[in-house]
Formats: C-alpha cells, sequence, structure tokens
C-alpha cells in the first residue's frame, strides 16, 4: 500500500480516488460518477462504505445527487479548494527571519496558481477548530510545525487532504516531508572552521527533539570525524529558539573548555555567544572562531558579520507549495530532493595558522 494511504479507512482511499478523477476532469465538468454497483465491482467495497465516501464529497459541494440518477458532478473546483493552509507552532514565528521567508516562498508558488494561503498557529487556537471543518475549508495543508499533536495529525491525513511538511518534521512522517539537507549544513560549518585551523570545536544547536537539529548535529559529528579533530559531547550545548537565556553561562563553557571553534545552529545564537564573549576580552576571529546558519542580515554588526550558512527558505516554499498543488491535482505523488545549503564567508573565522 502506498505510504500516503497508510492508516486510512477504506472509504476515505474511495473518496481520495474519485476526488483526483473530479480535480483532474475525469468526469468533464458537470458529467456523472460511476454508480454505487459499478464502483463495487470496481473496488470489491461495501454498498455502505461506497455511499460514505459520496456523502463526503458531496458535503464538500464536489457532487451532487439525483434520487433514481445517480452522482453528478457539482464543481471541479470548488471555492474551498482554492485555499491552503500552513501550519505553524505560534504566530509570533512569523516575525522570524526564516519562517518569515518561508512563508512568501509559498504564497509567491500559490499565488501564481490561483490559491490563496491561511496560516494557522497550532499551539493556540489549531487544537481547537475540528478537523472535519479544516478539511472542508483547504484543499491541503503545509506544516511547518513539528510539535503538531499527533491525534490531529492522524486526522488531517485520514481526511484524505493531501498534508506536506516543510523544512522540519516529525521522524514517523518523514516521507511527507519537502526538506533542506540540514546534514550538509552541519557538515559544511564544521570543515570550514578545520579548514581555518581549529582544533577544538564546540557546538551550539537547537533542542534534541527537532528533527533538523539532529540532522545539523549529525553534520558537524561527521565532518570531525572526517577530518580527526576533537568534538567533545561536553561541548555540544543545546538551547530553544531563538534565544539562549543563558549565553554568558555558554560562552564561560566554551572559554574554559579551551574552544578554539564555535559551530551555531543560527545566526542568533551567533550574536548572542559573541556578545558575550567580546564583554570578556575574547577576540573573534582571533581567539574564537564563529559560524552561524541562516545569513541573517539582521545579526550583522558594524564590526562583525558572521561567516554563515545560508539556508534556501523563500525557495523552500516555493518547492513545497508546487510540490503540494502537485498532489492536490493527482498529476505528481514523488517529493522533490533535499535543496543544499550555501556557505558564505565573512569575518568571524579566518585562516589562523595558530588555531
Amino acid at each position: 500500500m502506498d505510504d500516503s494511504k497508510q492508516g486510512m479507512y477504506k472509504y476515505q482511499i474511495l473518496k481520495q480516488h474519485l476526488l483526483r478523477n473530479i480535480q483532474c476532469g475525469g468526469y468533464g465538468a458537470y458529467g456523472k460518477v460511476e454508480s454505487e454497483p459499478a464502483l463495487q465491482r470496481q473496488f470489491g467495497l461495501s454498498r455502505n462504505t461506497i455511499r460514505q465516501a459520496i456523502k463526503e464529497l458531496e458535503h464538500e459541494g464536489y457532487v451532487y445527487r439525483i434520487r433514481g440518477k445517480g452522482t453528478f458532478i457539482k464543481n471541479i473546483s470548488p471555492q474551498n479548494s482554492q485555499k491552503i493552509a500552513l501550519i505553524i507552532y505560534d504566530s509570533s514565528y512569523m516575525t522570524n527571519y526564516v519562517t518569515g521567508n518561508l512563508i512568501r516562498g509559498i504564497d509567491f508558488c500559490l499565488s501564481k496558481n490561483g490559491y490563496t494561503l491561511d496560516i494557522l498557529a497550532g499551539k493556540r487556537d489549531f487544537n481547537r477548530e475540528k478537523v472535519d471543518h479544516l478539511t472542508t475549508t483547504y484543499a491541503g495543508f503545509l506544516i511547518g510545525a513539528y510539535q503538531i499533536d499527533h491525534l490531529i495529525l492522524q486526522a488531517l491525513i485520514k481526511s484524505g487532504r493531501p498534508c506536506l511538511f516543510v523544512k522540519n518534521y516529525p521522524d514517523s512522517h518523514k516521507h511527507l516531508a519537502v526538506r533542506i539537507d540540514y546534514e550538509k549544513a552541519g557538515f559544511l560549518a564544521a570543515e570550514h572552521l578545520i579548514q581555518c585551523g581549529c582544533k577544538n570545536l564546540g557546538m551550539l544547536n537547537g533542542p534534541e527533539t527537532m528533527s533538523i537539529s539532529r540532522d545539523f548535529f549529525n553534520g558537524v559529528r561527521n565532518a570531525a570525524a572526517e577530518y580527526g579533530v576533537q568534538l567533545k559531547r561536553l561541548n555540544c550545548l543545546q538551547c530553544p529558539f531563538p534565544i539562549p537565556e543563558r549565553a554568558a553561562d555558554m560562552a564561560e563553557h566554551f572559554i574554559k573548555a579551551g574552544t578554539d571553534g564555535i559551530i551555531c545552529a543560527s545566526d542568533e545564537f551567533a550574536l548572542n555567544i559573541a556578545e558575550k564573549l567580546i564583554r570578556k576580552v575574547i577576540k573573534i576571529p582571533q581567539n574564537i572562531q564563529i559560524t552561524g546558519c541562516n545569513n541573517n542580515p539582521v545579526c550583522q554588526t558594524k564590526t562583525l558579520s558572521f561567516t554563515s550558512i545560508k539556508i534556501p527558505v523563500f525557495e523552500l516554499g516555493e518547492v513545497a507549495a508546487a510540490a503540494l498543488l502537485k498532489k492536490i491535482s493527482g498529476t505528481d505523488d514523488q517529493l522533490p530532493e533535499m535543496l543544499s545549503p550555501e556557505l558564505i564567508i565573512k569575518n568571524s573565522t579566518k585562516r589562523i595558522s595558530s588555531c
């Protein structure tokens, strides 16, 4: 069975099949759906199962029934099917540099194709929404919150509406994720510091519960192993996004550990750590070199610009939205390849022979 159909009821699988035929024009603009006996013979389903699938399509405005004559297409593209929902954890994330660019990329693609974008906050409001209402309102869902409630997620998937994770994802649904190669991002950052001469690396990463944080750490660890450079687990610190509250303590930890290169999972992390190091008269990059991630222009100062990993989040938004629209139309279920990050070198790192 297709992974996308795992956990779905039989009537939902049939409904998804019929919906794709409707949206692809398989019945014509106002054609007639196969009769119940014909569907029974084709799929080997009970009449109750078929009626449940037809009933939901009727409720959502795709078909109408005439007693004694059959089921007919009402509208190939109901108004509801022109709306896409992006689920994020908290609406405050919309002001975040990364999330903001992701949203712009999604909206750019959707607007070109006649769709509109709504943003739902999973932390505050989403759990109070009825899933059946959401699935009759939106043609598909992009999910940017790895913390989404498991039961809500299962209900969305079982509804038959196409769902894709974008950027982050729970491990159980990696097969539904449109991703950036964060493992490569971590590798590039660590490799650069090593090539600058650093031999005792430290790391400031996001929480281990985030899949992209684990991917980033794996990349750093792989680079350290490949080049034979020290990366002690004790010096791989974690803190929640977006700003570490214990930046001063973390900076002190890196100093005492003799760290000469610090890999940060965001430019915000890098800026916070750099400010604390400078207050302790630690020169960057002469004494300690720092790399960030996301290439956030807001985190650049007059004297210090962070070597960073450029993450193509706008492009990711475009690609994820395009992939979802293909799933909605039934033209393609294949996920695009992971997008690749890029190293951007600035003055927080430097080749120093004494490192």
